[in-house]
């Protein structure tokens, strides 16, 4: 299934223009910053919507409860330890470093995606 392959390229293709966010200078380039959070935002969002349908389609009937269950407790503690960890990078490193190691993990997190296919 080519799923997966959509899935991780667009998820590390989301990195693209969020380190664009990050690093560049805006001053009076609204159209430009608002341009690159919306086609962030288009892209970065294939993942989301894709992954329970993947997973439901690669596991078998008697292990999907478990896949899911498993999913479902890592994708929280993600959503509660993701902002910690970018915290404890922002008191460390200044908020740019922080935020670009950040997106880092979305190259990673395109290269495992694309490791499924």
């Amino acid at each position: 299934s080519l799923q997966p392959v959509l899935m991780g390229l667009s998820t590390a293709a989301g990195a693209i223009p969020m380190f664009f966010l990050i690093n560049g200078t805006y001053k009076d380039q609204f159209l430009l910053l608002y341009s690159l959070a919306f086609v962030m935002g288009m892209v970065i969002n294939i993942t989301g919507a894709n992954i329970r349908a993947v997973f439901a389609n690669v596991n078998l009937p008697e292990t999907r409860g478990t896949v899911f269950g498993i999913f479902c407790v890592m994708d929280d503690v993600g959503k509660g330890f993701g902002p910690f960890f970018a915290a404890v990078l922002i008191q460390g490193l200044g908020r740019t470093v922080a935020f670009n190691i950040c997106t880092c993990f979305w190259l990673f997190c395109g290269v495992v995606l694309l490791c499924i296919a």
